[in-house]
């Protein structure tokens, strides 16, 4: 009896040393910050060079400046954007 649990208390000493020697080697690779984590700006795609169908799903709207000069702005986003923004052009949501 002895000797089985000497047997099975030594089979899992290199266990344990797997076990720690991976935790060991995973610790840095969590802490070190990734070079790429600082988002870039998208760039703005021209809608123009769509495709048909594509260019249909976005709505472009053209608005007057609110300082009350002849600016106009324009703005291109799908209708889901709008929609999800509360800013429905056709007020249908």
């Amino acid at each position: 009896m002895t000797t089985y649990r000497t047997r099975k208390f030594l089979g899992l000493i290199p266990v344990a040393a797997v076990l720690a020697t991976t935790l060991v080697a995973a610790a840095p690779a969590q802490a070190a910050a990734d070079p790429e984590a600082t988002p870039t700006p998208a760039a703005k795609k021209d809608f123009r060079s769509l495709d048909r169908r594509a260019r249909g799903l976005i709505w472009c709207i053209e608005r007057k400046a609110e300082d009350g000069t002849d600016k106009k702005t324009k703005q291109c986003k799908t209708r889901e954007a709008w929609i999800r923004e509360g800013n429905d052009p056709l007020r249908e949501y």
